[in-house]
């Protein structure tokens, strides 16, 4: 007569070690981490990225001498559907060619200087703040209302690339990893 418990939870089994109470430490404290990366990138991407994503519409709608008017968390530009594609193509898509270029400097910049690793995020975040809520009402829906399809279907390979980066980079810098922590912690 024999309980299942005793049977299926040996606590005397290798199952039960330090060895593997340390692993299974280890990957909560992994999982951890990973929401809590993501969580504040997002939070950093929406409320203070927002800005140099608008800043640069701004500064591009300021080149070619027109006035940009900010309403909110968002920069409208009097007088950009009357320019050419390629000019509408460089407002709509500026904040997105900033994120490549800013992932570009992680990637170079991160052996040096190892907090960079940590706003691999952000550029991201921001292609995905800006392209999905609203189809409506975002960058690559106005990009695609305003020039040609050819044009648009560019802006998604930038995009597409900004994420295939990051996941270059996520692999590159173990950013998904949390053995740092154990190191320093520990």
């Amino acid at each position: 007569n024999v309980q299942w418990w005793k049977i299926h939870y040996n606590f005397n089994s290798s199952h039960f070690n330090t060895f593997n109470m340390k692993k299974y430490l280890a990957i909560s404290l992994n999982v951890c981490y990973i929401v809590a990366l993501l969580g504040i990138s997002f939070l950093i991407t929406y409320y203070l990225y927002t800005f140099v994503h608008e800043l640069n519409h701004s500064f591009i709608c300021k080149i070619y001498g027109l006035n940009p008017v900010q309403e909110r968390f968002q920069v409208y530009c009097e007088g950009i559907q009357s320019l050419s594609y390629t000019k509408q193509f460089f407002y709509f898509m500026m904040p997105y060619l900033f994120s490549l270029i800013l992932l570009v400097i992680i990637l170079f910049g991160y052996n040096k200087f190892k907090f960079l690793k940590f706003f691999i995020f952000i550029p991201v975040m921001d292609v995905l703040i800006n392209y999905f809520p609203s189809v409506k009402e975002s960058d690559f829906s106005n990009l695609l209302r305003n020039t040609n399809e050819f044009l648009f279907y560019f802006s998604i390979g930038i995009a597409l690339v900004t994420i295939l980066l990051t996941f270059y980079l996520i692999k590159k810098t173990k950013l998904y990893s949390s053995d740092f922590l154990i190191k320093n912690l520990g």
